[in-house]
């Protein structure tokens, strides 16, 4: 790992900078778990973004402030219907086959917020979440869009920041990928 960023409430440490990129969701995790590391689920997201706020501004502007080009970066929370029922996965791992197999499964939170809404970073980074880390529906309103998840299968999530917004989008195509769109390498300590 490069310059890292030790989390000590969820003890993860962190690379500053993200890398991986115009690779899709699935080939940043095998890269990942090659070198030992994992992507963040969205519940140590973020954790990182409130620690890196407090502790490191400079990594914190850099991920939230708008900007030109694009800022943006995967996260392991994927989106299922199971039955019937809305399901989140994360903490996702290669099987000895490649396929990617999550440690967490989940219903979704009943408390998520389902509407497509812009909300205050700051709460929703240090009070109004849920334990998947999804918006709850108290979330205030405020400056990031919010793409709730939509009741389709498989899709994932991404933060980015561009020209005129910073956007928590939970419906990207894991199998997609843009131009400046990478993954920060973590690894419990």
């Amino acid at each position: 790992m490069g310059q890292i960023i030790y989390i000590p409430s969820i003890n993860l440490s962190v690379e500053k900078e993200r890398t991986c990129f115009e690779r899709d969701w699935f080939e940043c995790h095998s890269i990942l778990q090659a070198e030992g590391s994992k992507m963040l689920t969205l519940f140590e997201f973020i954790s990182f973004l409130k620690y890196a706020k407090e502790k490191h501004p400079a990594v914190y502007s850099e991920i939230v402030e708008i900007k030109t080009p694009w800022v943006a970066e995967w996260l392991d929370i994927r989106f299922h219907i199971i039955d019937g029922i809305s399901m989140v996965s994360s903490n996702h791992i290669l099987d000895s086959r490649g396929k990617l197999i999550p440690k967490n499964l989940s219903p979704l939170d009943e408390d998520t917020l389902m509407e497509n809404k812009r909300i205050s970073l700051e709460d929703y980074i240090t009070i109004n979440h849920t334990s998947q880390g999804l918006p709850n529906k108290k979330v205030k309103l405020g400056e990031l869009c919010y793409w709730a998840p939509k009741t389709e299968n498989n899709l994932t999530a991404r933060f980015l920041t561009h020209i005129e917004n910073a956007y928590l989008d939970c419906n990207l195509n894991p199998g997609g990928f843009l131009l400046g769109l990478g993954v920060r390498a973590a690894r419990y300590k």
